[in-house]
């Protein structure tokens, strides 16, 4: 797990590729773009609910040194302070962003990494020759269409839930 790391991954040279291939070029720059959206939605989700956390541990504490109406003020701000942290979390979706996008980076790179050796699936072509890099190029179209598949599924499914909500109200 990548909890603790804060910076983007480093992607060594291939040897035999050429830097500029396009396939190889636009797969960096995938695996560089799910790395770091990864390592910002999980540290957002992360700060969020620790905020979460620390302010309903203190409601409690409020009913006990803080005396009459004023203690229920506080209680109900800092309730209210918990429940606007947890909106914005699940507006924005950091905890399935860094979970989805953080899978996708992990995929992408094993994916690098087995173009890279060869093996796998790229064990029977030339070493990095066109077939080679003609597969990877299905292979990682198909790793980012599977992405925006979940993508556009969780989409839906919130407008569908707001859509519902609305009609109840």
């Amino acid at each position: 797990m990548d909890r603790g790391r804060t910076a983007p991954l480093t992607l060594d040279p291939i040897e035999g590729v050429e830097p500029t291939s396009l396939v190889l070029t636009h797969l960096d720059s995938q695996i560089a773009w799910y790395d770091e959206s990864a390592i910002h939605s999980m540290t957002w989700h992360f700060r969020l609910r620790t905020l979460q956390i620390l302010t309903a541990a203190v409601i409690p504490v409020t009913q006990v040194f803080v005396p009459g109406v004023a203690a229920r003020i506080t209680a109900g701000a800092l309730a209210a302070f918990v429940a606007i942290v947890q909106g914005i979390d699940s507006l924005h979706h950091y905890g399935d962003h860094y979970a989805n996008w953080r899978a996708t980076a992990q995929q992408l790179w094993r994916e690098r990494f087995l173009f890279a050796a060869p093996a796998g699936p790229y064990k029977g072509f030339a070493a990095h020759g066109s077939e080679a890099l003609a597969t990877l190029a299905d292979r990682v179209d198909a790793i980012e269409a599977q992405e925006n598949r979940q993508w556009h599924s969780a989409v839906v499914k919130d407008e569908s839930a707001t859509l519902e909500a609305s009609r109840t109200k």
